[in-house]
């Protein structure tokens, strides 16, 4: 009778510890889950900015940013992807969502800042042009040691989310 008694005296202690442990392994994974899929998400937007880049530099080159802007319109649509291609001055002169001659100087985004440092540049950040949470990637193109101009791609941040809420859910 005692062995009885003690057994159920114990064991809401050891549910609780079990389940507080499954929770945090579960938020732990969620969140190693997330920098993971973020970090791929990152290297096939550089991926794609980097077969761009490939295909318009002699475009480039000769300043004729409306082929440029055609060929952004295009991939853009076949890859769900926002390609966007700014001029040091910041200027956008390419955007596979919007009309660049309405858009603001991108001369103040982080990852372009951090681009026509040399370095490729990250950010997650509002978007005001689309309304919505962007995941950026921004790529600098070199002409003879120097930034020649940047090109951007980006995904919304609710396609990383949704796919996170599926893993979390179950």
């Amino acid at each position: 009778m005692n062995q009885r008694r003690l057994l159920w005296y114990l064991f809401p202690s050891y549910l609780i510890i079990t389940i507080i442990a499954l929770i945090a392994a579960s938020i732990y994974a969620y969140y190693l889950l997330s920098k993971n899929y973020i970090e791929v998400i990152s290297k096939d937007l550089e991926s794609n900015a980097r077969i761009v880049e490939t295909q318009v530099i002699e475009d480039l080159l000769n300043s004729d940013y409306a082929v440029i802007d055609s060929l952004f319109n295009l991939l853009g649509d076949r890859t769900d992807t926002r390609f966007t291609m700014i001029l040091p001055s910041g200027q956008v002169v390419a955007d596979s969502e919007k009309d660049p001659k309405l858009m603001d100087s991108h001369h103040d985004r982080p990852e372009i800042i951090e681009a026509f440092k040399g370095r490729i540049g990250t950010s997650i950040r509002y978007s005001q042009t689309l309304d919505t949470e962007l995941i950026y990637v921004a790529l600098p193109i070199y002409s003879q040691k120097s930034v020649l101009c940047v090109i951007r791609t980006s995904v919304p941040l609710f396609l990383i989310e949704q796919t996170l809420a599926q893993f979390q859910t179950r």
